[in-house]
Order: C-alpha cells, then structure tokens, then sequence
C-alpha cells in the first residue's frame, strides 16, 4: 500500500494545526494489487501515534492532521491487508 500527499508527492511533513488530505493506493512494490486484497473494501486507517496526528474522515482520501510536533505513523488496512507504516514529521 502507498501513501501520497494531495499533489501525487510523497507527504514527508505537516505543519503543526495543518491538515492534509491523503490517499492509499493498494498497490505492492511491484505496482500490482496484492494478493487477497480486495479494492472495493474502505480502508480502515490506524494511528500508531494518536497524540501527534489524528485521520479526519475515512475510505481512501481522508485528510491527516497535525496534533504535536513529532513522528507520526500511520497504517491503513484493505481486506486484512495491512501497509507497511507510513511515517510523517509533523512540524
């Protein structure tokens, strides 16, 4: 699963307050839907540090927004298909 910034950009940072929106394509390293991962299924996004960013909203274009300056990580889970976790700085 990638993650991209609304400009098609990796999102390496967020600004303190700011609030991005973001999107999960379910594609694995070799651009292909992996397998058991059924696309038609919402994603289910996870916050492994909820004191520094928080998901507003839901399917596969919610916005992220920025809590606490740190690292925050994120996950996002189609049909029991989990990404690899997806680290912002938030600023």
């Amino acid at each position: 699963m990638s993650f991209k910034g609304g400009n098609d950009s990796q999102l390496p940072f967020i600004a303190l307050g700011n609030t991005e929106q973001i999107d999960a394509t379910p594609l694995n390293d070799s651009g292909a839907v992996p397998d058991g991962c059924n696309v038609t299924r919402t994603p289910i996004w996870g916050v492994l540090t909820p004191t520094t960013c928080q998901i507003i909203g839901g399917g596969y274009n919610p916005f992220l927004r920025g809590l606490r300056v740190g690292a925050c990580t994120i996950t996002a889970t189609v049909s029991n298909v989990v990404s690899s976790p997806f680290s912002v700085e938030v600023r």
